[in-house]
């Protein structure tokens, strides 16, 4: 370690010295907290030449990855309103007429802007990678807790380093996350080896076939309906991961491939859906009046399990319109609405909500009051409503957010 602390340049010990003030005033260290509060310091990572990266210059400055303290926003900005939400996929098409749910209009106005927090990007991160859908000999594990361009470019330089095979279609069976990552920051997976300090040409195992353009795609598409192949996306890239990634490269979506196509997108994925007969709806309306005749303690029981069993016949036989369903079996719709209890109606009750946690010793970081054994959705809601961010209402309760640490183990 000695030997190759001497060896750094004058560039690359500053960026040590700059991370180990980091490591010691306790701020966080991970990639996208620092490109938030320091993004010099990132950028300063990155551009030494040889490729070295966030992940050596920690191991540089002595640093474990699993030691450095992780903070993660609780909230992202609309680019059109300005309006903070953990989430902007429901605002966006409620709110401005973006489609649902990835607003790729949303994305080409404004590239790089985020549609989950950071923190919500962690908890599905983490739960795909859990899954394990392709396991590999060679898969590494994430020191990272969410995707970022400087993170795929540190990943891809120590699968490199660890000796694993690199071309295109090795990483797409194994590291799938990867390379849409690469695609999506980076434009193709060689430019992604180019940032990362290697050679494709020396990375590449097999010859490159033909350029991609936007007509070969649609030629290739239209050829897959002719000989009665799905178009959908799992399928498309599953078959065919070359003109999956030419899809991803030159329409942005996969979606807009289909429509340049000529193709309905929503008619390649839907799937065949129950046909539900005047029998089923019968069946609904009885188990409605059943329900409505119900008091009581059994009341409020009668309804969950209503609502529960029949939702598939309200949604193809009613479009979801429960009061219509409750009209046609000849019952007032009040009779079959759960009642509606408000736990936090104002301000000092969530604060009151997050302090009953502390003193019961329940973990306070946005992961586990979002999901969980401990999870209180309404708490959660009612703080962002009440004021903007889970963070604030931590800060209105007398709390250090940057105490309540990312996993509960590590709480105070």
């Amino acid at each position: 370690m000695q030997n190759a602390r001497a060896q750094l340049s004058g560039e690359q010990r500053r960026v040590v010295e700059r991370i180990r003030r980091r490591y010691h005033a306790g701020e966080p260290l991970n990639i996208s907290a620092v490109k938030r509060s320091d993004p010099g310091l990132l950028y300063a990572a990155y551009a030494v030449r040889p490729f070295w990266g966030w992940r050596r210059a920690l191991h540089s400055a002595g640093i474990r990855y699993s030691n450095v303290r992780v903070d993660l926003q609780d909230h992202v900005v609309c680019r059109v309103c300005g309006k903070v939400f953990s989430s902007l996929s429901g605002h966006l098409s409620k709110a401005h007429g973006y489609e649902a749910p990835i607003a790729p209009d949303y994305r080409r106005e404004f590239p790089g802007a985020p549609i989950l927090s950071e923190q919500l990007r962690a908890h599905y991160f983490g739960r795909n990678h859990l899954r394990g859908r392709v396991p590999a000999k060679r898969l590494i594990g994430h020191w990272e807790p969410v995707w970022t361009p400087e993170y795929a470019l540190d990943r891809v330089a120590e699968l490199f380093r660890r000796g694993c095979p690199l071309n295109y279609d090795h990483v797409l069976a194994n590291e799938p996350g990867l390379i849409n990552v690469g695609l999506k920051y980076f434009g193709s997976w060689d430019e992604t080896l180019a940032r990362a300090g290697l050679t494709p040409d020396d990375i590449r195992l097999i010859a490159v076939r033909q350029d991609w353009t936007r007509q070969r795609v649609l030629r290739k598409l239209r050829q897959r309906k002719a000989a009665g192949r799905s178009l959908n996306f799992q399928a498309v890239k599953s078959e065919d991961s070359r003109l999956w990634s030419a899809i991803q490269r030159l329409y942005g979506a996969h979606d807009g491939a289909l429509r340049a196509a000529g193709f309905n997108p929503q008619a390649q994925r839907v799937a065949k859906r129950r046909r539900f007969t005047e029998r089923d709806r019968q069946r609904l309306l009885a188990a409605i009046r059943r329900t409505a005749r119900t008091s009581g303690a059994v009341r409020e029981r009668a309804i969950r399990n209503l609502r529960r069993r029949f939702q598939p016949e309200i949604v193809c036989l009613y479009r979801k319109a429960w009061a219509r369903a409750a009209r046609d079996a000849g019952v007032e719709p009040a009779c079959i609405r759960l009642p509606r209890t408000v736990r936090y109606p104002t301000r000092a009750a969530v604060v009151a909500g997050i302090r009953a946690r502390r003193r019961k010793k329940q973990p306070l970081n946005y992961r586990a009051v979002a999901v969980g054994t401990a999870a209180d959705i309404a708490l959660l809601r009612h703080a962002q409503a009440f004021f903007r961010s889970w963070d604030n209402a931590l800060r209105a309760a007398g709390l250090d957010p940057g105490v309540i640490r990312l996993k509960p183990a590590r709480q105070a």
